[in-house]
């Protein structure tokens, strides 16, 4: 295993002609839009462990981003209280832990 490259951390996801896409597929589904439960199953197939330990580390991630979207981006926005776009990335990233939360449960 290795770290992601860094322009994997950009987030595409707010700007209307950039694909949104993941990177590589997840369980078969490159959307995060329209992720399901049976893709972080076929993931974790994939991944060659079980589908617990993914949901259990996808509610990990979600705990630790939920508590750090809001004050990142506060910080931002105090530094350059211009940038809309760090709000808008926000709240892509508060819906997309919502819809991970959502099909692990």
């Amino acid at each position: 295993m290795r770290l992601a490259p860094f322009y994997d951390l950009l987030s595409t996801a707010v700007y209307p002609r950039l694909n949104n896409k993941f990177a590589m597929k997840m369980g078969g589904r490159k959307d995060p839009r329209y992720l399901m439960a049976s893709d972080l199953t076929g993931f974790a197939a994939e991944a060659g462990v079980g589908p617990r330990i993914v949901k259990a580390q996808l509610l990990e991630l979600c705990d630790r981003l939920a508590g750090e979207i809001k004050p990142l981006a506060d910080c931002y926005q105090e530094s350059s209280p211009g940038l809309a776009i760090v709000r808008e990335i926000a709240q892509v990233a508060e819906q997309r832990v919502r819809k991970a939360r959502s099909i692990v449960a």
